[in-house]
């Protein structure tokens, strides 16, 4: 009986023993295995959009308030008749712009087997190379129009500095007032209610002319040094007053305009190869519109001699590394049958992708052209 209780017990013990061996094993096991690490790292294939900035010229006329006057009393017949604005054309730059392309981000994946490549990008994510170092300034755009535009002022031609439209006008108020035996007379009260008006044109229309007879008559004599000019004021300075007041009093008949510059910046992205595109319209009576807008003068984009290579698309795993062959082309830029500037150049959106296998990225060193997504250079480690 103690013989069998001492063999059960050792047996016990071993079977302990081995379930612990076993237990530590399997811990062991699970201590030992080492995951399989995948690094990636995101990229963009750029595009090119084309910063456009536009200078158009408002002329904005107003007719004078005596308009209708101009030629029986001036005999000159006004150009301005009535009020409206004229736009033109009065300058345009273009320049390219690279940005990140959406419709071409990547991921590239490496694990330890396959060591992490060194990309290099810029912070918009454009690839810059593999085993360099980034070095760029490039500062992303908001796309749209940001428009600075400097609304013409209207003149107000009854509001001229040396001439006073309004008139003083008493209404007529009598009081009676008893006199000696008890008689009584109306008298005009000094203290009767008043208000302005504008004075009606035959009165202005005379002291207008009046005016300018004088300012003609004064200049001739200053002119011809039948007045003396006072000790503290310059013959300049008064025939230049001289000159202001008669073409102040001259808009009344004439009218005026006022001109001004309105500054455009537009973001356009190169489209309709064969046909040319619209980017946007000038009209004469409203400015830059919408290039839909038929009834105004285009500005059309035109591509020719566009090179594009010979290679075919190829379809990347996510061990690749993709970059682009781009296409150059000519662009002309065309508005009101005339051509405002020609230039070359370089459409990566249009090329085809082409791509270095995993094997290739552990064998070479390259560089990318950031604004193109082109190869630079390629060398051996």
């Amino acid at each position: 009986m103690v013989i069998m209780k001492r063999y059960f017990v050792s047996l016990l013990t071993v079977f302990l023993a081995s379930t612990l061996i076993v237990g530590a094993q399997k811990k062991k096991d699970v201590v030992e295995e080492v995951p399989v690490i995948i690094y990636q790292m995101e990229y963009s294939l750029p595009k090119v959009v084309y910063k456009i900035d536009v200078s158009l010229q408002e002329i904005h006329n107003v007719p004078g308030p005596l308009v209708k006057y101009a030629q029986s009393k001036l005999g000159i017949v006004p150009k301005i008749t009535s009020e409206a604005s004229v736009w033109s054309m009065k300058g345009m730059s273009i320049s390219p712009v690279s940005v990140p392309d959406a419709a071409c981000r990547y991921i590239i994946e490496s694990s330890p087997e396959n060591p992490m490549l060194q990309l290099s990008v810029t912070p918009n994510g454009l690839l810059t190379g593999v085993g360099t170092s980034a070095d760029t300034d490039f500062k992303p755009f908001s796309a749209g129009a940001n428009i600075v535009n400097t609304n013409v002022a209207i003149k107000d031609l009854h509001t001229i500095n040396t001439y006073n439209f309004l008139e003083y006008i008493v209404d007529s108020v009598f009081v009676e007032v008893k006199g000696p035996k008890n008689t009584v007379t109306k008298q005009f009260d000094p203290n009767s209610p008043y208000h302005y008006e504008i004075k009606n044109d035959e009165v202005a229309i005379s002291e207008i002319l009046d005016k300018i007879y004088e300012l003609r008559t004064d200049r001739t004599d200053l002119l011809r040094g039948d007045r003396e000019v006072e000790d503290d004021a310059s013959l300049a300075t008064i025939l230049k007053s001289y000159d202001e007041m008669e073409r102040e009093y001259m808009a009344l008949f004439l009218g005026a305009s006022d001109t001004v510059v309105h500054s455009y910046t537009l973001y356009v992205e190169p489209a309709n190869v064969k046909t040319g595109q619209v980017i946007f319209r000038v009209s004469a009576t409203k400015g830059l519109v919408d290039s839909k807008d038929n009834s105004a003068k285009p500005v059309i984009l035109t591509y020719s001699n566009v090179q594009t290579s010979l290679r075919q698309p190829v379809q990347p795993v996510v061990t690749d590394l993709v970059y682009r062959v781009p296409v150059t082309a000519q662009v002309k830029v065309s508005y009101d049958n005339s051509e405002l500037m020609s230039f070359n150049s370089i459409i990566p959106q249009w090329g085809v992708i082409q791509k270095f296998s995993d094997v290739e990225l552990s064998k070479l060193r390259l560089e990318f052209y950031e604004q193109y997504g082109s190869l630079k250079s390629a060398v051996l480690k």
